[in-house]
């Protein structure tokens, strides 16, 4: 029996894999393993020195409690010369076979523990194979833009600019894109067909197409984006995973909407016309570059001789983004060099700009030489 016993299989533990196995026959055990060692106790398992200590002590129990009774049981007292042999042979039976009724069921919860072990590892096996089938999509918001539908009427829609990519082990099928703005829900759903392990999207559009637009646009972080996809077995739903950057991007992302507020202005002098008396004119144009609107817009002559404001402002009024408005600028004739200062108001307020040197001395004398 002892024989059978040593040759017992050893319960395997789902942290014991092959490769596990294999490092621990290449690398020692360092102090702060010897917590996760000790776990194998959980599950049962027989060591030599369980097993000697057990055999020990079913040994020494039978002997003592066998001698006991012999010693106990004899007819004539109890001393060293009388010693009933027959009824210590058969209490130590009895007591030896009670006692291998309770190695056997020592062994039996043995067996169970390699059984735990086992469908343990079963189910760390099915997990790393679900793992290798699992598709992990993550999703990046770019930016919204105007996309052409039309060439010839030139029929655009605004769509939302997404980054996509499936950094999981298996590939992502039927992948199922919303678009939520402001708690409206995007009428368009957007499916792609096949996201391959590793494949990365750069820029894929999706639609908002019957979405209210806000005034000033639609803003990316007022954006939501839900998704879900499944893998090869067609029948778990993983959803998407929302990437946000932070830092610089937040930066650029204050200063573009801080540039949709701007109308940045310029002025182009133009040419002179003949002098009429004491004036001259300039046949000049103001330009509205920026995205905003200019309201209350007006342009002074300045004397830089003097640094004086000269005659009365020339009030051109209000300027759509991206325009310009020819206006007529009188100057003295003759005059110095004079500069020109334009005042406007637009999403950031009031704002003035100076131009020097807006136009040329004319009609005065050259000094000697």
């Amino acid at each position: 029996m002892a024989t059978g016993l040593w040759r017992l299989p050893r319960a395997i533990l789902p942290e014991e894999t092959p490769r596990c196995l294999e490092r621990r026959k290449t690398r020692p055990v360092q102090p702060s393993q010897k917590s996760s060692l000790s776990r194998t106790e959980d599950y049962g398992v027989l060591t030599r020195r369980r097993l000697a200590v057990w055999i020990g002590m079913l040994v020494l129990l039978s002997m003592i409690v066998a001698t006991a009774l012999g010693f106990v049981g004899a007819q004539h007292g109890v001393n060293f010369r009388h010693f009933d042999w027959s009824l210590a042979a058969v209490a130590g039976t009895a007591i030896g076979t009670v006692l291998l009724a309770g190695f056997t069921g020592a062994l039996a919860w043995t067996t169970s523990g390699d059984v735990r072990a086992t469908i343990r590892l079963a189910d760390a096996t099915q997990e790393e194979q679900r793992a290798r089938d699992r598709p992990i999509i993550v999703v990046r918001l770019l930016g919204v833009r105007q996309h052409m539908l039309d060439g010839a009427s030139r029929l655009a829609v605004p769509v939302l600019d997404l980054w996509i990519k499936n950094v999981g082990l298996g590939p992502a099928l039927d992948l199922r894109l919303r678009a939520t703005y402001a708690g409206s829900l995007a009428p368009t759903n957007e499916v792609i067909a096949v996201v391959g392990v590793g494949e990365e999207i750069i820029d894929r559009p999706i639609s908002l197409a019957g979405l209210d637009e806000s005034s000033g646009g639609f803003r990316v972080e007022d954006f939501d984006i839900s998704g879900e996809c499944t893998d090869r077995t067609r029948v778990p739903r993983y959803p998407i995973v929302i990437l946000a950057d932070a830092g610089l991007p937040d930066q650029l992302r204050a200063a573009q909407e801080a540039a949709m507020l701007k109308a940045w202005l310029e002025l182009v002098p133009g040419q002179n016309e003949a002098a009429r008396g004491r004036d001259v004119q300039y046949r000049s144009a103001v330009l509205n570059n920026g995205p905003a609107i200019a309201e209350d817009v007006r342009l002074q002559l300045v004397d830089q001789s003097s640094g004086n404001d000269y005659g009365q402002p020339v009030i051109v009024g209000q300027m759509p983004a991206h325009s310009q408005s020819n206006v007529t600028v009188t100057c003295p004739f003759p005059h110095t060099l004079m500069g020109c200062r334009l005042t406007w108001r637009d999403g950031r307020g009031q704002q003035s700009r100076l131009i020097d040197g807006a136009y040329q001395s004319l009609g005065l004398s050259l000094p000697p030489t």
